[in-house]
């Protein structure tokens, strides 16, 4: 098997959260993990969740120190910063143009998910408005709606 590839949910100074999506529900390998995990110095404390793939960890060193001790002992290799985030992404935009294809043939051609977004961020202005919500939820409703319209708003005040 090859070795896992981390990926890095958030980190701060200190504290960081990975994710092993290919190692979940595997509680014999997060526990191993967490023991070898445990010898590197500067980590003070390690936290894992098989079920979600989590680790997360509490630490006094940068990462690179911590990534490089993982790397070395085979427990795992980190992914740049933004490999998770363009999973997201295109998983999402996948999932949005599966839900136009299927609202495509459910409406004969009438319905997309661009129609879809605006009936119900109008739906949601009217309801804020109603509620008497004016001044900000209904306004940032409008705002989304003129977005997903792509209405070119004059940007210098010019009409």
């Amino acid at each position: 098997m090859s070795i896992t590839v981390a990926h890095i949910v958030h980190s701060l100074p200190g504290r960081t959260r990975l994710k092993l999506p290919e190692r979940r529900g595997e509680p014999r390998y997060f526990a191993q993990l967490s023991e070898r995990l445990n010898q590197c110095t500067g980590i003070v404390r390690v936290q894992t969740n098989p079920r979600t793939g989590s680790l997360l960890l509490e630490h006094r060193v940068p990462l690179e120190q911590i990534a490089a001790f993982a790397q070395a002992q085979q427990l795992f290799t980190l992914a740049p910063p933004e490999s998770l985030q363009q999973e997201i992404k295109s998983s999402a935009q996948a999932s949005l143009r599966w839900l136009n294809r299927q609202l495509a043939q459910t409406g004969e051609g009438l319905l997309n998910v661009r129609v879809v977004l605006i009936l119900g961020l109008a739906g949601l202005t009217l309801i804020q408005v109603a509620r008497g919500q004016i001044l900000l939820p209904a306004t940032n409703l409008l705002w989304f709606l003129a977005q997903v319209l792509d209405l070119n708003w004059p940007r210098d005040g010019k009409r």
